[in-house]
């Protein structure tokens, strides 16, 4: 039943809330699979183990510090674009918009689908030089020049 209201959701246009629709199913499917086994992955003693096994390190707050670090929005900050880096966005060859104080190629690609939704996920291959467009998108990076006398 599942997988026909995923494939409902896909046909419809709401390929996000399939795609999470999927990804909870895999987790119950993973989990079912990993319970007949006994080796059940969302037990909360088995969890408890794992953070008493990690504490014992004697470098355990530092690699939990770095750990937490790494992950998630902060892992991909500033890597293709910075705050401080200026692009002029083109939709199918014409001059479209410009995006500046974003600092992470995930604030850019809601930028571009808020503006007309397309099915671009990542920004940094067109940001890098790797490919020219992507989706009718393509992007020109702005390069400001001060002139002095101008108040800012």
């Amino acid at each position: 039943m599942k997988g026909l209201f995923t494939a409902f959701l896909f046909l419809t246009g709401s390929s996000d809330a399939a795609k999470i629709a999927w990804r909870k199913a895999g987790a119950f499917a993973t989990h079912a699979v990993l319970k007949a086994a006994g080796k059940n992955f969302w037990n909360s003693d088995y969890q408890k183990d794992q953070v008493r096994k990690a504490l014992l390190r004697s470098d355990a707050l530092v690699t939990r510090s770095v750990g937490g670090k790494l992950g998630g929005r902060t892992r991909q900050l500033n890597r293709a674009i910075t705050a401080k880096d200026k692009y002029l966005f083109s939709y199918k060859g014409k001059p479209y918009l410009c995006i500046f104080n974003c600092s992470t190629g995930g604030d850019v690609v809601k930028e571009l689908n808020r503006a007309i939704k397309t099915p671009i996920e990542r920004i940094s291959p067109i940001l890098n030089g790797k490919r020219a467009s992507s989706y009718g998108w393509s992007a020109t990076r702005i390069e400001v020049v001060k002139v002095e006398g101008l108040d800012e």
